[in-house]
């Protein structure tokens, strides 16, 4: 069963290579089994499967605890997403990609600790997954965000913002989204994308993915907290509008709230021609 924001990524997640122990590939492929069935108390049976496996005296690899990760994903568990994680490093074993990414979607279907929200626990994670390599300072796989990854954690905001009708809170949302798209074209260190494993022309290709930053835009054009950040917003609205990808229009079925969004940053755009 696929849900928002998932890709199956199998290689990451262990679906190949040699292993040492065929209890390691049994328990395996019986967790992966249980997860893709996502049964009600799908979150039980994989957990105690996964005990079962310890107790068997089975060392568990970044497979399995990425297994225990989709299916705290699943069922929108990021308390056990997190628990899971710091029982890797516990363990010594190292996050992958697929570890990260599963934990944003825990981070996007969960409920997030009191006092906060799911976009800020997603910037947590982020923020470890990209930093990660340099905090171990040993071997570990640095994080390299990819085009997807960067829409995956679009979409924990767009979760969020499809939520609320708090003012603030939607402006916040709105505000994060712009900084997402402004650090991917300034390959910005702290969102770990200086090292150029974005394809701009990919993401600029993404007319779902533009579309969101150009809604948040204008919104934020229409809404934001001084005249320097609504002229920030319109200027980032009427580069998005002059893109090759929005020059032949919107498709039939774009939603309302899209055409009006593009309709006013493409208003701005030829009031600059002039």
């Amino acid at each position: 069963k696929k849900k928002e924001g998932e890709e199956v990524e199998e290689d990451e997640m262990g679906g190949g290579g040699d292993r040492t122990s065929e209890a390691i590939v049994l328990y395996t492929e019986l967790m992966r089994c249980l997860v893709n069935d996502g049964n009600d108390d799908m979150i039980l049976k994989v957990f105690l499967l996964f005990q079962e496996m310890r107790n068997a005296g089975a060392t568990p690899d970044v497979a399995c605890y990425n297994l225990l990760l989709r299916a705290c994903a699943f069922g929108g568990d990021l308390q056990k997403a997190e628990d899971v994680l710091a029982r890797m490093e516990a363990d010594g074993i190292e996050p992958n990609r697929a570890s990260w990414r599963e934990t944003l979607r825990a981070a996007m279907r969960g409920t997030p600790p009191r006092g906060s929200s799911s976009s800020d626990v997603a910037d947590s994670i982020w923020k470890r997954a990209v930093t990660y390599s340099d905090v171990k300072k040993g071997d570990a796989v640095p994080f390299l965000p990819s085009a997807s990854d960067v829409a995956l954690l679009l979409n924990v905001y767009l979760v969020e913002l499809r939520g609320t009708n708090d003012h603030l809170v939607r402006s916040k949302l709105n505000s994060k989204i712009m900084k997402l798209y402004e650090g991917i074209r300034a390959g910005s260190e702290e969102l770990g994308l200086h090292r150029e494993s974005v394809n701009m022309d990919e993401i600029e290709g993404n007319m779902e993915f533009m579309l969101a930053v150009l809604r948040s835009a204008v919104s934020y054009e229409l809404h934001g907290p001084n005249d320097e950040e609504r002229g920030r917003a319109r200027d980032l609205a009427v580069e998005i509008a002059a893109l090759e990808i929005f020059q032949h229009g919107l498709p039939r079925d774009a939603d309302r709230a899209s055409k009006k969004a593009l309709q006013v940053a493409q208003d701005w755009l030829y009031s600059y021609s002039y």
